[in-house]
């Protein structure tokens, strides 16, 4: 008799690793400084792509946070590397080596990370209400830190990664508040520029940033696993930021130079 497989994890088997997840978001990224530094600015559906790349990263430092066994050690990694990483971005940004107007991403998630520690500590040995009352007041600390501190995204950044940590679970319910979460914070809260265009007679507009939300497509793939794990791997993921904007920049430079 053929046993059944319960459908959970039928897709934990066919669904999207977290390396593989990395990689997604890591071309994302790429596609948009393709256009950010208009070594391809021409084409603007390049940035339309790259709004995918923050949310599925938002995601993995939930994930990140819910498996690591050392919190200190995780966070002090990724801060390091934010510092690092905080010249090739001004570069990036504003075309100068210093610049205190805008921190670069991986401040973002130092921040959701503290977030994060600070909800759980709120809510430990807390009755529902309570726990989430004080959850809310931390929340909201740390959103207008992040807005003060002008990390990348700015609050609603942190609150996308948020997002997925306090709305974790594999429910329908659970990716049903991070969908209208994750639509809320991009076409309401963060839509910035929009592109109009007619359907059936009626004039829509569609904010640029809106196309974040269909990095829940891979998001909601992804089965659990981690997928190839050494050394290489570990640090590829942060290395691969400040590194491809270097990168990017010297061919910008050889070209229009």
């Amino acid at each position: 008799m053929l046993e059944t497989i319960p459908n959970a994890e039928k897709r934990r088997r066919i669904g999207i690793n977290s390396f593989t997840l990395h990689i997604l978001a890591m071309v994302f990224m790429t596609c948009d400084h393709l256009w950010g530094t208009e070594l391809l600015g021409g084409y603007e559906f390049l940035t339309c792509v790259g709004r995918l790349t923050f949310p599925i990263f938002a995601f993995m430092i939930a994930e990140g946070y819910y498996h690591t066994k050392d919190f200190k050690k995780y966070i002090k990694r990724l801060l390091v590397f934010a510092l690092i990483s905080e010249i090739p971005y001004n570069l990036l940004t504003e075309s100068s080596v210093f610049f205190p107007f805008g921190q670069n991403v991986l401040f973002t998630f130092v921040l959701s990370l503290l977030c994060m520690k600070a909800i759980d500590k709120v809510r430990k040995n807390k009755n529902t209400i309570v726990g989430w009352i004080l959850a809310s007041l931390v929340i909201l600390c740390f959103y207008f830190a992040a807005t003060i501190t002008m990390v990348d995204y700015l609050g609603e950044g942190l609150l996308m990664a948020v997002v997925f940590h306090i709305f974790r679970g594999e429910k329908w319910y659970h990716k049903l508040l991070q969908a209208v979460s994750i639509f809320y914070i991009n076409c309401e809260m963060m839509k910035g520029f929009t592109y109009e265009f007619n359907l059936l007679g009626y004039d829509l507009y569609l904010p640029r940033q809106g196309f974040a939300v269909l990095a829940l497509i891979p998001i909601f793939l992804y089965n659990g696993k981690q997928g190839p794990k050494n050394k290489v791997t570990k640090y590829l993921f942060y290395a691969y930021y400040p590194a491809h904007i270097l990168l990017l920049l010297g061919m910008r430079y050889l070209i229009y130079n």
